[in-house]
């Protein structure tokens, strides 16, 4: 049986009579990454309050590591790390200090888990400077630190990259992924940075309006995102019969705008061409391509524009 750290099941959230989230269903396997991605206001930090505890579903479930009875569902919480939109700072003390109180808070018992967080993301350089006196991407480090104190199963992260240098962003993609590969940890974060996360998630959530549009392994994001030929004519329906009829291929679809996306004959435009016309059909646009992410998802939530 599949392990999921986080599983939803028509999980729902209402500010008075308007849906934030609405009839959400995610599933995250122990182990993964998971991409979640969406525009300001898709609902992607309310869901993370849910899961976290932090607010209360207007309905709907949350199962966490397969737990869904809420006595256990409260102690699977103390195996998550959590960063959170700002990270709730003391401004007065130092990194230490902060990481100190958390502990304490948190009941992890040892100082080591201190030392430990402080190695991992270079905070030792700012021993003697008091937190209010930190950048935005040194507050960040701090509060991905905090994250990580006591080594939880599962790292949950909203917009962790915040304000951090181009450096400092690969350090934390190069640590989460052997935070993934050598502790098998569980991470799910949201960012507006689609680049960022096609290099680091191993699977992606994406959300529009508090729906989720659909749930896809890295594997299958790259299927979908593979280089094509993109073919716009003058008769989508003639052209469509053609490439069945004459060049034999069915691997292509058609979207909405009636742009033809045809995955063979890529390294051949020349014989998709001279059969397109010579058969009467006008081409507009013969060109190869291949979407990102960030293209793939502007694509599946209906354009830019809406």
């Amino acid at each position: 049986m599949n392990e999921f750290a986080i599983k939803t099941i028509n999980l729902s959230k209402k500010f008075g009579n308007a849906f934030v989230v609405e009839n959400l269903s995610i599933n995250i396997k122990v182990g993964e990454i998971y991409g979640f991605i969406g525009k300001n206001g898709a609902g992607k930090t309310t869901t993370i309050r849910m899961i976290t505890g932090v607010a209360a579903p207007s309905s709907g479930e949350i199962q966490l590591f397969n737990n869904h009875e809420q006595s256990k569902k409260d102690a699977a919480r103390k195996r998550i790390g959590v960063l959170i939109d700002q990270p709730a700072l003391y401004p007065n003390m130092t990194y230490y200090e902060n990481l100190e109180v958390n502990r304490l808070q948190r009941g992890i018992p040892g100082r080591e888990c201190i030392e430990e967080v402080s190695d991992l993301l270079g905070l030792e350089e700012y021993e003697n400077k008091k937190v209010k006196n930190y950048s935005l991407g040194m507050k960040q480090k701090l509060g991905m630190a905090i994250a990580l104190l006591g080594n939880p199963e599962l790292l949950i992260l909203d917009e962790p990259i915040n304000g951090l240098d181009p450096v400092a962003i690969v350090e934390i993609r190069e640590l989460l992924k052997t935070l993934r590969k050598e502790r098998n940890m569980t991470i799910l974060i949201s960012s507006h940075n689609l680049g960022e996360l096609y290099q680091l998630a191993t699977c992606f959530g994406i959300i529009h309006k508090g729906r989720l549009l659909e749930e896809l392994t890295l594997k299958e994001l790259d299927e979908k995102c593979k280089i094509s030929l993109n073919i716009k004519v003058d008769d989508t329906n003639k052209a469509v019969l053609i490439l069945e009829n004459q060049l034999n291929t069915q691997n292509f679809k058609v979207l909405q705008d009636n742009t033809i996306k045809l995955y063979d004959y890529v390294d051949d435009v020349k014989t998709v061409s001279k059969i397109l016309t010579s058969n009467g059909v006008n081409i507009e646009q013969l060109v190869s391509a291949g979407d990102s992410l960030e293209d793939y998802f502007v694509n599946l939530i209906g354009g830019a524009s809406r």
